[in-house]
């Protein structure tokens, strides 16, 4: 549903017609009965997850004994790690944490810029792709350098002297 478009009836502007910015209220009701609408959808799988898998390990753990115990453990684990997520420092107690979430902040900020400069990253993209396929052809060429499988970072600088002095 598009915005309604208004007139500027005075002032320096008078007769040029724009729109608001801000969505008009049917547009705010709509919006909101999306949201809802989502955060049941939402809301209605987190319960039957909560439901199901519990279900799950006591119909397993029926089953058998061993499967029970491993399940009932994992899940005790899962509770632990979500719980020092929510409440404690998860660098202190999960290995790789924060090097993970450097990580995921690094892309985002990369994702970012390459949103905002497309012809950029383009050039980018196809620096590395030439430097890739440079160094993929010197591996191949035997002749190139002397050695197979050598490139030229790893080629000496002065050639060796043979034989005498």
């Amino acid at each position: 549903m598009p915005q309604e478009i208004h007139r500027i009836i005075v002032g320096e502007h008078a007769g040029i017609r724009h729109e608001h910015r801000m969505p008009c209220q049917q547009e705010k009701d709509t919006m909101a009965k999306q949201t809802l609408f989502s955060f049941r959808i939402l809301h209605s799988l987190s319960l039957i997850i909560w439901i199901l898998v519990p279900l799950a390990i006591a119909i397993i753990g029926f089953a058998s004994y061993t499967a029970g115990v491993f399940f009932f453990i994992y899940s005790l684990f899962k509770i632990g790690v979500e719980a020092i997520k929510l409440f404690g420092n998860p660098d202190k107690w999960i290995p790789g944490y924060k090097e993970k979430k450097a990580k995921e902040v690094k892309m985002a900020h990369y994702f970012y810029h390459c949103e905002k400069n497309p012809t950029g990253f383009m050039r980018l993209k196809i620096e590395n792709n030439d430097k890739e396929e440079a160094e993929q052809a010197d591996a191949l060429n035997p002749h190139a350098f002397g050695t197979f499988g050598t490139s030229a970072a790893e080629q000496p600088l002065v050639p060796k002297a043979s034989g005498g002095k």
